[in-house]
């Protein structure tokens, strides 16, 4: 009777990790991670969720006028009990390509990943001064 107990438990962790995946937005089979960007005067901060992933599984692409970041986590869980053998695969991937609204210098760009959330820091392009026009006299 204590198999039944296990296999219902195991049902519901199951039908929990199916709720939670139906939440996050998918498209073109990846899933968009939430992301913020937050524009300042000197910089751009990307600030983008990617729960579940390690750092050695992020990637970013940075151009002047856009960010790309991609992430792909890949987990396998094993469990054996007496009587039963249990053994799960799971793989998420990340994709987000956001527009910057201003020119950045992509070298100079920067990333933090601590618990859960990426913060890129990405320095703006010091624009051309516009300098009052001079009239020219003609001769």
């Amino acid at each position: 009777m204590d198999w039944w107990f296990e296999e219902l438990k195991r049902m519901q962790e199951n039908m929990e990790r199916m709720m939670e995946e139906m939440k996050k937005p998918v498209i073109s089979g990846f899933r968009q991670p939430v992301v913020d960007v937050i524009n300042n005067p000197k910089e751009i901060v990307i600030i983008a969720e990617l729960p579940g992933v390690d750092k050695k599984d992020i990637s970013i692409d940075c151009k002047p006028l856009s960010i790309t970041i991609t992430a792909e986590s890949k987990k396998e869980k094993k469990k054996t009990k007496q009587g039963y053998y249990y053994q799960e695969r799971s793989s998420t991937s990340f994709k987000r390509v956001i527009a910057l609204p201003e020119e950045v210098i992509p070298e100079k760009a920067k990333a933090e990943y601590k618990n859960g959330v990426l913060e890129v820091t990405l320095p703006k392009k010091k624009q051309a001064v516009k300098k009052k026009g001079i009239k020219i006299r003609v001769r």
